[in-house]
């Protein structure tokens, strides 16, 4: 199998084209710029680009190394606009909302090459260690129809380490609470066109912690390992990129008693998990001036999952080819530009979900274009993206389906102000047993109303933000906010609200005559950012999400389409950070969050969960010759989810739940670590 994947890989590089590659995509380029952001905050970790139409905030390098940033579902800490949170009190396996919808929900690619979805389309995210990160380009709402038609919530876009740089070799050792990582990074040119680097990774949760004394392993024991081989090409006129990596993750959770000889059996965890990543990208210049380019992306990924959760099993394989062909030239003058293409994704999946087989096969044809406009270079005046797409997708269990998925973005810059509206359309479809992956760690019956094959979700996303920018003091004032609106006439429910020992999985469609009965998805988020002392930067934001879903016990009762709020939604949410930065290398961060209370299930919780506050530090030093040094407080304040299973005592007898997850569930956290970078003389 491995020997056909790397056949393919090997012809496809060679006979396929992609532009622009890497660092400068042009999938990814707005006119007149490339990646290279416009830094308008003091912080040099923070960018946003005036000129870039779709509203796209950079996070840097710098800005990752203020938190623990381990893997990308950690790289979050200190941006207001995504929250994290366990999926589950046993599994360790961490999700992001945006916009307050689920991780899945969102787009993810890697140098604008898709890459995380079906069975990574949660647990993927620790299979992106954060020492690999170079930065990340986070959209929110759907952005450009070259990258699909998904991206309902966004799209998280991260560039890893390059190969062509300065930079010889990285490594970053890390150790926390029982848990330690190690990373390696080395970097050689092979001649003034080829460069390659290795990267590897690993992981380890050696020690058993139970910091509430309930039985149970606050953190799961873990062994991961990842490696990853990058080439890259630049030629006069031409690009290319090929890659391959390897991700194996073993985790053991549940019970403090595994592995002990026991009177009684006892609730425990395994997963076991290989991940084959395959990639190719070709592209070629044309002639004529910038904008103007022909290429094609291209990937292979194979994973192999193996689990049980107590006597649940979840068994699952995937196979999924991708590949997208993009056109991009100007009209008339370069501040008009043309992209067309055309793309394919076969989806193979085979996997056994809460006694369900839940196998499927989904292929889905698309072709798309997309034009832009720009008023002038520098970014002034009014801008506007607009793309349209028809895709046919095949799945089991549905009808053959078109889609036609339009977008328009909108962007007008004056002075210090730049103003940004969206509408788009959206679909994507489902992949239930990895995407509630948390909802297994139960002893509920689920019902699964509408069968195992995959439910088709579909959405409308009405946006609109802007940004303030000027000098006070001679420092830089920024000032942000932004609404998105995204509403479902398409949408699969979860329901936990009937009794504690089921669970039901519902979907349903609406028409656009039902507007106002449609479950939504509503996000404000007001924040802005100062250098008020002398290499100080003070960031603060408010953020107001009302998610809501069809309520199911009111269906039950004879009353339709009455929404409620989903579970685990956190409606208010402030955020502060101090960042200073020295002159001798010293760095000094320090984070608070404040989270609103939650909605629980009405069956067997109380109603909603308390409010708490986050609060965390870190201290960093650089040498120069002996590189980096840091030392970081996660938790200060101790905040804990005391009791995160019910029936941890009986776990076979009575009822059984550790898949409603609130708050943090290990306490005050240390963590340290080394980073050094060598570079050429």
């Amino acid at each position: 199998l491995m020997r056909s994947f790397l056949m393919i890989l090997a012809v496809t590089f060679g006979c396929t084209v992609n532009p622009a590659l890497g660092q400068s995509d042009s999938t990814s380029i707005q006119l007149f710029e490339t990646l290279d952001q416009v830094n308008i905050g003091g912080d040099p970790g923070i960018s946003l680009s005036k000129k870039a139409i779709i509203t796209q905030e950079l996070i840097s390098e710098v800005e990752l190394r203020k938190a623990a940033c381990c893997d990308l579902s950690e790289s979050f800490e200190t941006n207001a606009s995504i929250s994290a949170s366990f999926t589950d009190a046993v599994t360790g396996t961490r999700q992001i909302r945006l916009l307050g919808l689920e991780g899945p929900y969102a787009l993810y690619t890697k140098g604008n090459l898709t890459t995380m979805g079906g069975l990574a389309s949660v647990m993927g995210l620790g299979f992106i260690p954060g020492a690999w990160i170079q930065s990340i380009q986070l959209t929110k709402g759907p952005g450009s129809v070259v990258n699909g038609a998904g991206a309902i919530s966004g799209q998280i876009n991260y560039e890893l380490r390059p190969s062509f740089t300065k930079q010889i070799g990285h490594v970053n050792l890390f150790a926390g609470p029982g848990r330690f990582e190690q990373n390696l990074i080395y970097t050689w040119h092979q001649s003034e066109k080829w460069s390659s680097n290795i990267m590897v990774h690993g992981r380890q949760q050696l020690f058993r912690w139970d910091g509430n004394k309930d039985g149970y392993l606050d953190t799961p024991l873990s062994q991961h390992f990842f490696v990853q081989n990058a080439w890259k090409f630049n030629g006069k006129n031409s690009e290319g990129q090929l890659g391959i990596k390897f991700s194996s993750a073993d985790n053991i959770g549940g019970s403090t008693l595994y592995g002990k000889e026991t009177f009684a059996p006892i609730w425990s965890h395994e997963l076991q998990t290989d991940r084959y990543e395959l990639w190719a990208k070709r592209g070629y210049f044309l002639k004529g001036g910038i904008n103007r380019s022909i290429g094609t992306q291209f990937s292979v990924n194979y994973q192999d999952l193996d689990s049980y959760f107590g006597e649940r099993l979840f068994v699952a394989k995937e196979f999924r080819t991708y590949g997208n062909l993009i056109f991009q030239d100007n009209i008339i003058d370069t501040r008009r530009t043309i992209k067309a293409g055309a793309d394919f994704n076969l989806h193979n999946v085979e996997q056994e979900m809460w006694g369900y087989n839940g196998d499927y096969d989904a292929s889905t044809f698309g072709i798309y274009g997309e034009y832009s406009y720009v008023a002038s270079p520098d970014g002034e005046g009014l801008s506007m993206i607009l793309g349209q797409r028809l895709d046919q997708l095949n799945i089991t269990g549905n009808a053959n389906k078109l889609f036609y998925v339009p977008r328009l973005h909108v962007k007008y810059n004056s002075g210090a102000w730049s103003l940004r509206s969206q509408a788009s359309r959206s679909y994507r479809y489902t992949t239930l047993g990895a995407e509630y992956m948390g909802y297994m760690a139960n002893n509920r019956v689920f019902n699964l109303s509408s069968g195992s094959t995959p439910a088709i979700e579909s959405s409308w996303t009405l946006g609109t933000s802007g940004a303030f920018t000027k000098d006070v003091a001679f420092k830089e004032l920024q000032i942000t906010g932004d609404v998105f609106l995204t509403k479902f006439d398409r949408k699969m429910t979860l329901d936990l609200d009937q009794d504690t020992e089921t669970a039901l999985f519902y979907n349903r469609s609406w028409t656009m005559n039902e507007w106002g009965d449609q479950p939504y998805s509503l996000s404000a988020q007001l924040g802005g950012q100062y250098e008020l002392l002398h290499r100080t930067l003070f960031k603060f934001a408010y953020r107001y999400q009302k998610v809501t879903q069809l309520n199911l016990t009111a269906m039950n009762q004879g009353i339709d389409n009455e929404l409620e709020e989903v579970i685990l939604n956190v409606p208010h949410l402030l955020y502060g950070g101090i960042s200073y930065t020295g002159t001798k290398g010293l760095g000094i961060e320090l984070n608070a969050t404040y989270n609103s209370s939650q909605r629980l299930p009405n069956a067997g919780y109380n109603d909603r969960s308390p409010a708490f506050t986050m609060l965390g530090g870190q201290v960093s030093k650089e040498f120069r010759k002996r590189g980096q040094i840091y030392l970081g407080l996660q938790n200060a304040l101790n905040v804990r989810q005391l009791n995160p299973i019910m029936g941890g005592d009986l776990p076979f007898e009575d009822r059984f739940d550790a898949s409603v997850v609130w708050g943090p569930i290990m306490g005050r956290q240390v963590y340290a670590g080394w980073r050094y970078d060598l570079r050429k003389p």
